[in-house]
């Protein structure tokens, strides 16, 4: 179900969504890190509370806690815990984009709502927390090239649950109302660091 090919094209979408060195590129750039600050805060709140429950989750929490000797107490260390691992699972969503708009990937995971309903129709008891774990676990093989961006990391004992999931994916699948067009495209960005840096500064302090 996969092909990474490379594909150089520039159609001229940076001038049309704004994304490039402007005024209007850095609202876009703001708004965009804003609105996924929000979803990266509820989906911490959303893996501290699993952490914090009884089960595997919380184990695998007390397992790390005690590795890392870290001097905080449990409890007050789970924030950072959820909020390093919120942030993970919302970047990864930014890699994916990337990777889509940029033609890189083959078919679409995000964007194409074939794809999921695939899924569903392969695993129908499992939702779209699944449907986003499996994303990521299948591009992280090291046959992908890809695994540096979607290997799991040890903070990530636990993940948000299908309501943030189905946002998540709601969120990259919006249109504008006026145009008919995805709100946030990355065809036309000139992708560097720089906006993956705001996004982590940014998200783990939401």
């Amino acid at each position: 179900m996969r092909e990474l090919r490379a594909d150089t094209r520039q159609d001229g979408a940076d001038a049309r969504r704004g994304w490039r060195g402007d005024a209007v590129n850095a609202a876009t750039r703001r708004k965009l890190t804003e609105q996924l600050s929000r979803l990266s805060g509820r989906a911490a709140a959303d893996i501290r509370g699993r952490i914090l429950g009884d089960g595997p989750a919380r184990v695998a929490a007390e397992a790390l806690h005690a590795a890392e000797n870290v001097g905080q107490g449990f409890e007050l260390w789970t924030d950072l815990l959820a909020r390093r691992a919120a942030v993970m699972w919302v970047l990864r969503s930014v890699y994916l984009r990337v990777l889509e708009d940029r033609g890189l990937l083959r078919p679409q995971r995000l964007l194409d709502e074939e794809s999921e309903q695939l899924f569903r129709r392969l695993a129908p008891d499992l939702g779209e927390a699944a449907y986003l774990r499996w994303i990521y676990r299948d591009l992280a093989s090291p046959a992908t090239g890809l695994a540096e961006l979607f290997a799991p990391t040890p903070a990530e004992v636990a993940q948000p649950g299908d309501d943030l999931a189905r946002d998540l994916l709601d969120f990259w699948r919006a249109k504008d109302p006026d145009s008919g067009e995805l709100r946030w495209r990355f065809d036309g960005e000139d992708f560097d660091s720089r906006l993956l840096g705001t996004c982590t500064k940014t998200w783990t302090r939401w």
